[in-house]
């Protein structure tokens, strides 16, 4: 036998003896599970009493977006800015239209609203705010009109890191006066919807969703993503599943066991992120690209930001790594015109082509290995762990797991329908949204794209001790733009 055919049983052999790791692991933890079920039952009879109220355990990614690492919290934040002047009491008495629905039960239908998040004895749990008021919720910016992007983006991350979760509040919404000449040239007044909420509330879906129900002719039923299915037919989903518990596991496992070593990854992060919003992504531009080389939109996208981290290491002068993952969040939400408030999602993390030279070459690997993503049981296994493990088992055997799901950037594409009238008022600007880092794992970069119409906008969220300046997310952004200009040329040449 030549050294090949030895190589090739020896893995065959290490992935069979992991896969027996793997069942064994998966048989002991549902065997102790209903052990932990119990004692989170106690738990749960302990803190009823101790706050005097019901309680509700969180579950699945809910409860996975309530961990954090020396104090880096998993918050979302979402502007769209707007003509002329705002009213403070319009806005509030339109959430107050949306949020003071009840069920046929007498619950409000969007409980989740009035409620603050605790942990105690290792599990994560709701109780209702001892004293919801829509003025801690929807305020007015109590400093001046900001003057430029810049300021914009110092406003974002300074809300980040400030959202009074100590103080029961989980989401926020901020009106803020921009000068005459934050958008237009022509001095006009204008204003800003400035939304902050905690990811463990819900997720970016449901905040696009219930934001569209503010709008003055509600698009709701359109503002949300599909999510990745599996594939149909009862024998293909049979066969599906099939792998999925056979070799899904053992891979899944082996992946994330695989740990980043670069200047963007691996060392403390300080909680203090960086923002930077992109110039114009020319839609029209990216399409182009696609149909040529027969790929997604998606596809495009990612590409590019791989190549723009690529240019970035190299501008550092660090050596470019052989391993760089990026965390790709999916939502699972079906196609109903209900809004839920949830986190239903999922994540895939996929190993980017961060080490092929060649801006093409990077897009045509890129999207090899999003179509292998597509294909495996890794989004539905993420998703199955959470529902079952998270905040069933205490903190402290979850959080050693958590911590291993690493990657250098959570990266987020999204298309979203074109922005409607507030109060009368035209919006000037796209919706902007951020994604958040997943600092539990040492990720500390996030990266967001959000398309409407023909154009699109990057917003990059960087940890302080990843980028260090302000110059330096601003160059990734720079980076990306020439990324989308060197494809589009590839396609004329």
């Amino acid at each position: 036998m030549n050294n090949s055919t030895l190589k090739n049983i020896f893995n065959s052999l290490v992935m069979i003896v992991f896969q027996l790791i793997c069942i064994l692991f998966l048989a002991i933890s549902f065997t102790i599970l209903p052990i932990f079920s119990i004692y989170r039952y106690l738990v749960g009879m302990y803190l009823q009493r101790k706050y005097n109220c019901p309680i509700e355990f969180l579950h699945g990614m809910d409860a996975v977006f309530c961990f954090n690492d020396k104090n880096i919290p998993f918050n979302i934040e979402g502007c769209h800015i707007y003509k002329g002047t705002y009213n403070i009491d319009q806005l509030r008495q339109r959430f107050e239209r949306i949020l003071n629905i009840r069920e046929i039960d007498g619950r409000w239908k969007y409980m989740r609203f009035r409620q603050q998040m605790k942990k105690e004895l290792g599990y994560f749990f709701c109780i209702p705010q001892t004293e919801f008021r829509y003025e801690n919720h929807i305020k007015e910016y109590d400093g001046p009109p900001l003057k430029n992007k810049d300021e914009l983006q110092q406003l974002i991350a300074w809300q980040y890191r400030n959202l009074p979760v100590d103080k029961g509040i989980f989401w926020q919404v901020i009106l803020v006066p921009l000068s005459d000449t934050f958008i237009t040239d022509t001095p006009q007044p204008q204003h800003m919807v400035f939304f902050s909420v905690a990811h463990a509330v819900m997720d970016g879906i449901s905040i696009l969703r219930i934001y569209g129900k503010l709008f003055d002719d509600e698009a709701d039923e359109s503002l949300f993503l599909f999510g990745t299915i599996s594939p149909p037919g009862v024998m293909e989903q049979m066969f599906f599943w099939k792998n999925a518990f056979l070799y899904g596991f053992a891979e899944y496992f082996l992946h994330i066991l695989k740990v980043e070593k670069h200047c963007l990854h691996g060392m403390p992060l300080s909680g203090d992120m960086l923002i930077s919003i992109s110039e114009s992504i020319c839609i029209k531009r990216v399409k182009e690209i696609k149909n040529f080389y027969k790929t997604t939109t998606n596809d495009v996208l990612q590409s590019c930001i791989v190549g723009a981290l690529r240019k970035y290491i190299i501008s550092e002068g660090q050596q470019i790594p052989s391993l760089m993952k990026f965390k790709i969040p999916v939502s699972l939400h079906s196609m109903q015109k209900e809004v839920k408030i949830e986190n239903n999602i999922s994540a895939g993390t996929i190993e980017v082509p961060i080490d092929e030279a060649t801006c093409v070459g990077r897009l045509m690997k890129t999207k090899a290995v999003i179509d292998k993503l597509k294909r495996s049981p890794d989004i539905y296994l993420t998703h199955f762990l959470g529902k079952v493990f998270i905040n069933r088992f205490p903190l402290m055997l979850t959080l050693v797991l958590a911590k291993r799901a690493s990657s250098t950037a959570t990266v987020s594409c999204m298309p979203l329908v074109p922005s409607k009238k507030l109060f009368g008022n035209e919006a000037l600007q796209q919706y902007i949204g951020t994604g958040t880092p997943d600092g539990v794992s040492g990720c500390g970069m996030s990266v967001t794209i959000i398309s409407e119409r023909e154009t699109a906008l990057c917003t990059i969220k960087a940890d302080l001790a990843i980028v260090k300046t302000q110059e330096n997310v601003n160059k990734i952004n720079h980076f990306l733009l020439e990324e989308i200009d060197e494809l589009y040329q590839s396609i004329y040449k």
